[in-house]
């Protein structure tokens, strides 16, 4: 199941050895900015955050506490090379679901980041769908050839409709949950684009 991930972490950092480490199996997005990661967490768009620790203490511990408040679930890893119980139970404390220390095993990391997003994608019912990435690829695949920008709105709709329903088994109150609207809409929504039951039209594997 392939997932979204972000990692916070100074600009001259080791942050392509994440994408390494981790992207053979998921999509990792990067940031040196905690201003950033804050603001890509706001869009709920990821289901896993990496925090290489580089901020003054205070300072990564406020950008912990912040995320918290604008998602209380996502899992967090941090990273750090300071090795002291305090620290760790610091930081335990702000809100990281786990705290690593450098030089870590890879295998170790990896094993977390599976173990840490799995629990947060069952719990929350969140989809493992980059929906930006599904946009591009249906709009320009439409506009290749020779379709209308309404016409790939379109399309892209009635596909998302379809993956999302065949994700849940069917189950209108879970898509409509995952969709953000009411199951008024959504069934408006289904009768306007002909659609009645889920069908296998994208791989989310």
């Amino acid at each position: 199941m392939r997932k979204n991930i972000l990692v916070v972490q100074k600009e001259n950092g080791s942050q392509d050895s994440y994408g390494q480490i981790l992207g053979e199996h998921h999509r990792v997005v990067k940031t040196s900015s905690g201003e950033e990661a804050l603001r890509r967490i706001s869009k709920k768009d990821f289901h896993l955050l990496v925090i290489d620790l580089y901020l003054p203490g205070t300072k990564s511990l406020e950008l912990l506490r912040m995320v918290r408040k604008l998602d209380s679930g996502i899992p967090i890893v941090m990273l750090s090379a300071i090795n002291t119980v305090e620290m760790a139970v610091k930081a335990m404390k702000s809100g990281t679901n786990n705290y690593l220390t450098k030089p870590f095993d890879v295998q170790e990391l990896q094993k977390t980041v599976e173990e840490l997003s799995d629990k947060y994608v069952e719990a929350s019912n969140r989809l493992p769908l980059d929906i930006e990435i599904i946009i591009n690829e249906v709009k320009e695949d439409m506009l290749t050839k020779g379709a209308g920008l309404e016409e790939a709105e379109k399309n892209f709709e009635k596909r998302l409709l379809k993956t999302v329903l065949k994700k849940v088994n069917g189950d209108r109150k879970k898509a409509a949950n995952f969709l953000g609207v009411n199951d008024e809409v959504l069934s408006g929504k289904m009768a306007a684009l002909s659609l009645s039951s889920p069908e296998p039209v994208l791989s989310i594997s």
